[in-house]
């Protein structure tokens, strides 16, 4: 069975970064998050079924703070993240992590969240195996 990356992820960057990391929004929005989405889970072409997976994933970056200094606190949240992630290869609770690779970072504002929240949503390539 392949792993649970979004569970490993979460766990890894609780660990590391200290900060909220969650599968949704939370209810309560007033400080920083991270909410962790799998966008897909590929497996790896030169690798058989099932044994070396690249995890999508989709980690978005909220400021908790509405208005002043909003952005600067996403993007620090979202440099901790990616930071964080640059480092996670070898074996983790649940999983093996055999590569991270970046595929984009943009600031997107979220404003289906009421009061509107500043946000950087990274994609991750993590590829891993079952321990």
């Amino acid at each position: 069975m392949i792993p649970d990356a979004e569970a490993i992820v979460a766990s890894y960057l609780r660990e590391e970064i200290g900060e909220r990391v969650v599968g949704k929004t939370p209810s309560d929005i007033s400080t920083p998050w991270v909410r962790i989405t799998q966008l897909d889970a590929v497996n790896e072409s030169s690798s058989r079924p099932e044994r070396l997976v690249d995890f999508i994933l989709q980690l978005d970056c909220f400021a908790g703070n509405e208005i002043e200094g909003a952005q600067e606190e996403a993007s620090d949240l979202a440099r901790a993240v990616r930071a964080a992630l640059a480092g996670m290869e070898g074996p983790q609770d649940g999983g093996v992590v055999t590569g991270v690779r970046f595929a984009g970072m943009p600031r997107v504002p979220d404003d289906s969240i009421e009061p509107a929240r500043e946000r950087y949503a990274l994609t991750a390539h993590v590829y891993m195996h079952s321990s």
